[in-house]
Formats: structure tokens, C-alpha cells, sequence
């Protein structure tokens, strides 16, 4: 190999190195302005920056997760829908695939389609994801196999519950119901509780 074709072979390398590693730069700094409009409930700045030309380095995966999780923070349950449909049509890997349909089952939970649910689960199982297999069926069956008349039997049982794991449990669907009912603070005070038992649970 000649010297001049060794030269601009390092110059190329460097120059393939530098522009991944500003792509990288410019990704992140998208994400972080995204992330602030999001968090102040900005969605006009948050549309502004995604549609922009640094939106448009996002490749289909980013993109459509950023709607979609930008679907959840609005409560927008038709963009919702459609970034799932969007993501269904491309090749995820595992844990994308895992994370996408444990959204779908909390979203078809909250919207009481019990039908998507189970197909959700199935897919989980498919999966051999066992523990989160058992752990989301734990929240279908108190759902929808244990009917309970009111919130208030549901809280009872939660109190003699003694197991940390079925306590979260009880938590998450007691945070969905106080959600339905329009009460906000208590469903936050019960995922708070959810998301920590799940924690000691883990370690």
C-alpha cells in the first residue's frame, strides 16, 4: 500500500470518527430539549424539535418511542395507537420488543380492553418472560377476575396483605382505579408505593 493511500485512509477514518461521535452530540442534545419541553408540558417546542433537522436524525426506532412515550405524557390516546402500530412494523430487538408491550398492556388496562390484554400476555409468554408474565397476570386477575364493588375492598385487602410482591400489585391496580376516578394525587401515592416495592423486590 502506497503512503498517499495510507493517508487517506487515516484521514477518512478520522473523519467517519468525527462525524459519529458529532452525530452522537447532536442526538443528545435533541433528546435533552425534548426531554425539558416534555417535563414543562411544552408540546409546541416539543414538536418544534422533533420535526426540525434534528429530529430528523433520529432513525424510525427513536423517533416513533419518542411519540410515543410524547403520546402518554398527553394523554393522547389516538397518537398513542398509531406510534404502536408504527413500532409494530419494525424489527425490534428483545429488549425493545418487552418494554413496547408492557406499555401496551398498562395502556389496555387503563382502557379496560381485556381482550388486548390477554393478547399481550400471550405474546409475554411467548417470550418466556416469566416473571414479568407473572407480574402483569397478578394485575389482570385483580382486575378482572376479582371483582370488587368498590376501591375500598380493594384497599382493605391491601392492608393485611403481608407479601411485598402482592402488595405492589395491589398498588398498581389501586393507582389505576384512584386514576380513573379522576383522583390524581392518590393514583401518584400508589404508583410511588408500586414502583418502590418493586425495587426492594428486585434486589
Amino acid at each position: 500500500m502506497s503512503k498517499e493511500l495510507t493517508t487517506i485512509l487515516v484521514i477518512i477514518m478520522i473523519a467517519v470518527t468525527v462525524i459519529s461521535i458529532l452525530l452522537q452530540v447532536i442526538k443528545r442534545s435533541t433528546y435533552n430539549k425534548l426531554a425539558k419541553a416534555a417535563s414543562q408540558n411544552d408540546f409546541k417546542t416539543f414538536d418544534e424539535v422533533l420535526n426540525s433537522w434534528q429530529g430528523k436524525l433520529l432513525n424510525k426506532l427513536e423517533y416513533h418511542y419518542v411519540m410515543l412515550n410524547s403520546g402518554f405524557m398527553r394523554g393522547d390516546e389516538k397518537m398513542i395507537e398509531a406510534e404502536f402500530k408504527e413500532l409494530d412494523k419494525l424489527n425490534l430487538n428483545r429488549k425493545f420488543t418487552i418494554d413496547i408491550l408492557s406499555k401496551k398492556f398498562d395502556f389496555y388496562m387503563y382502557k379496560e380492553q381485556k381482550t388486548k390484554a390477554l393478547e399481550v400476555l400471550d405474546k409475554i409468554k411467548e417470550l418466556k418472560e416469566e416473571k414479568l408474565y407473572k407480574h402483569l397476570y397478578s394485575i389482570y386477575d385483580i382486575t378482572f377476575n376479582k371483582q370488587f364493588e368498590n376501591i375500598d375492598d380493594l384497599l382493605k385487602l391491601y392492608e393485611e396483605e403481608k407479601d411485598i410482591y402482592q402488595k405492589a400489585i395491589y398498588e398498581m391496580v389501586i393507582s389505576e382505579m384512584y386514576l380513573k376516578d379522576g383522583n390524581e394525587e392518590k393514583a401518584k401515592e400508589y404508583l410511588a408505593r408500586y414502583q418502590e416495592h418493586i425495587k426492594e423486590e428486585e434486589k
